[in-house]
């Protein structure tokens, strides 16, 4: 099994939005990958490839119409690619995961007044949460939800300004 990959993916250069000073997007860039790789790491996510796609809402409706059948730009979507674990005699358990999360900026940006926080502040939340999805937390009910949202502010707290 190789280590963890976490790429993010940015072809359409979003990450512009959220800053034009190409250091503080490196920053964004390093954070975005630390936080993730933390995530991962804190449900004992070792192995594999996880990219980040930054979206547009064109894109991000496409992706939402063909695999969930809505019709609408969303803020994140995960997919799991592949998903393996290993027990090895000492009982250790290897994990193995591949996944993509697409998260919109453009909807990161426009829904981040309601919330009173800066856009990327929102992004950084979609990322998050689309990890955690991947990382096998859901939010399907009531207790499930609120256990997604503790997570969520616990990695927060880690990101720039």
């Amino acid at each position: 099994m190789r280590l963890l990959t976490i790429d993010i993916i940015d072809d359409q250069n979003l990450l512009d939005r959220f800053s034009k000073n190409i250091k503080h997007k490196r920053k964004i860039i390093t954070t975005l990958k630390s936080i993730c790789r933390r995530i991962l790491s804190d449900a004992n996510i070792y192995f594999g490839r996880l990219n980040i796609a930054v979206t547009d809402n064109k894109t991000m409706q496409k992706y939402n119409v063909d695999f969930l059948g809505h019709d609408y730009a969303t803020d994140v979507i995960s997919f799991q690619v592949d998903y393996k674990e290993s027990r090895k005699k000492t009982g250790e358990v290897k994990k193995y995961l591949e996944g993509d999360v697409l998260v919109c900026a453009d909807v990161a940006i426009e829904r981040a007044i309601e919330f009173t926080w800066s856009p990327l502040e929102e992004f950084f939340l979609y990322a998050i949460h689309g990890t955690l999805h991947l990382a096998g937390y859901d939010d399907k009910n009531k207790n499930s939800r609120k256990i997604m949202r503790q997570k969520e502010s616990e990695y927060l707290i880690n990101i720039p300004k």
